[in-house]
């Protein structure tokens, strides 16, 4: 047997983890310089290691991990999809919230913000029940209001809106510590 057999024989998991690594690394490298993109690297990292096996100890990939590997590529295009719709949803709740605020006075503006969650509506309770003014404005946006020391404000009267969410005054505590609200039209 030569000397290079006789090294591959003896430090064959020992190489052919440095391989992997350096493979990893290159794709890595590769990606970002010839392609300029940063999130391929990984698309390269999968056949750089099965080539790395294959060199050291004539392993091949399973067809599992090829089927796998190639599943990537579809994802990412799903992936890509629900975060461009994530992002247009997001951005159309920004522009109804800067449209609702700006139906507002505008000396009280500064102190309104958005109430955002998964269930607009729970949320606007939610925040309600810590001791804000919510409303509905037609336009689909919740918002909510503060003075200027960032405290609640919990008897303002929106210039539009559809639903207005409030703690009832007098103040009472729920057993949980938190306001009882009342809810107008």
């Amino acid at each position: 047997m030569s000397d290079f057999a006789d090294l591959l024989d003896s430090n064959g998991k020992l190489l052919e983890a440095g391989i992997e690594q350096l493979a990893s690394m290159g794709a890595d490298g590769l990606s970002k310089v010839v392609l300029g993109i940063d999130k391929v690297a990984g698309a390269f990292v999968s056949p750089a290691i099965w080539a790395s096996k294959y060199i050291t100890s004539k392993d091949e990939p399973s067809w599992v991990d090829v089927a796998l590997w190639g599943g990537g590529f579809t994802s990412a295009g799903a992936a890509f999809a629900v975060s461009a719709l994530k992002a247009y949803f997001e951005d159309d709740q920004r522009r109804r919230f800067y449209a609702a605020r700006a139906d507002e006075p505008k000396e009280q503006r500064q102190g309104i913000f958005p109430v955002i969650g998964s269930s607009p509506h729970a949320s606007a309770m939610a925040t309600a029940r810590r001791g804000y003014t919510v409303w509905l404005n037609p336009n689909g946006a919740w918002l909510a209001i503060r003075d200027a020391e960032q405290r609640p404000v919990c008897d303002y009267q929106p210039a539009r809106s559809t639903i207005v969410i409030r703690p009832t005054i007098p103040f009472k505590r729920a057993l949980d510590g938190l306001l009882f609200i009342s809810q107008t039209p």
